[in-house]
């Protein structure tokens, strides 16, 4: 089982010692009962250190395992809870509510990454349903398989891939920083620099060639470009309709005591 705890340091827990080990993610699944893998989150609530590749593993075999995540579903946010409260029971444990939300949007983005993997390599545009649906692949249930090729052949579905394929061709912004996620990068820079890094160090680091030019484009409204996937606005700014509304509330205090001041000085002309 996998403890995700933001204040915990370490590796390899057993009966409350810690203890520092290497480990791949097939390693995971063979260890012994009460055995725990702790997972290091950094300030903005991401995991890092060498753990957190072991996290995004495990958490890509859960969200591959139909048993424990099924297919059939249109979206992720309609997982019922209790597949959910499965994979916290029997899986990950978490004790803190961000290191939570990570392994969710974790899950989710690797499940529907499987769910478009397997539909390229089953689908056949020459097939129909029928034959489609009697093509199960291995691991999937025959119904899930079924309600998946149905929700995929769905009118609906397909205009909106269609809507979605031309969108991809617009997003030609990349990034020059390779395989290596935003968070362990930020935690190497940490660690050689002293001192917190924040996301123009790293934009700096992952959007700039080697021939000096750089790699711009339109950020997305619900993320913050370079500081990882739980990272949001509102956790690095702030809520910014509260900001407005000081600012606001400020602007009419002092447009009020210009007026009264002015009304005053009327008077006294008067």
């Amino acid at each position: 089982m996998l403890d995700v705890n933001q204040s915990n340091f370490g590796l390899f827990k057993q009966e409350g010692a810690t203890k520092t080990t290497k480990l791949k993610v097939r390693d995971v699944f063979h260890l012994p009962l009460r055995v725990q893998i702790v997972v290091q989150f950094d300030e903005q609530f991401a995991p890092c250190g060498e753990e957190q590749g072991i996290l995004a593993g495990f958490c890509g075999s859960l969200a591959t395992d139909s048993s424990m995540f099924p297919i059939n579903f249109k979206i992720w946010r309609n997982m019922p809870k209790s597949y959910l409260d499965h994979c916290w029971d029997n899986a990950i444990k978490v004790s803190e509510s961000m290191a939570k939300r990570y392994v969710l949007q974790s899950n989710g983005k690797k499940w529907v990454a499987n769910r478009l993997t397997i539909w390229n390599e089953f689908y056949d545009p020459t097939k129909g349903r029928n034959e489609l649906i009697s093509n199960v692949p291995n691991g999937i249930g025959r119904d899930q398989w079924a309600t998946y090729v149905d929700h995929r052949l769905h009118p609906e579905t397909q205009t909106l891939c269609i809507k979605n394929a031309e969108r991809r061709k617009k997003q030609i912004v990349t990034h020059t920083g390779g395989s290596k996620s935003n968070v362990r990068r930020r935690r190497e820079m940490l660690i050689e620099c002293g001192h917190l890094i924040g996301r123009g160090h790293l934009f700096l680091a992952t959007y700039k060639h080697q021939d000096g030019s750089w790699t711009l484009g339109k950020e997305h409204p619900r993320r913050v470009r370079c500081m990882g996937l739980t990272v949001t606005p509102t956790s690095s700014f702030g809520n910014t309709s509260l900001r407005l509304r000081d600012r606001l509330g400020q602007l009419e205090s002092q447009l009020k005591s210009t007026l009264n001041a002015f009304k005053t000085y009327i008077l006294i002309k008067e």
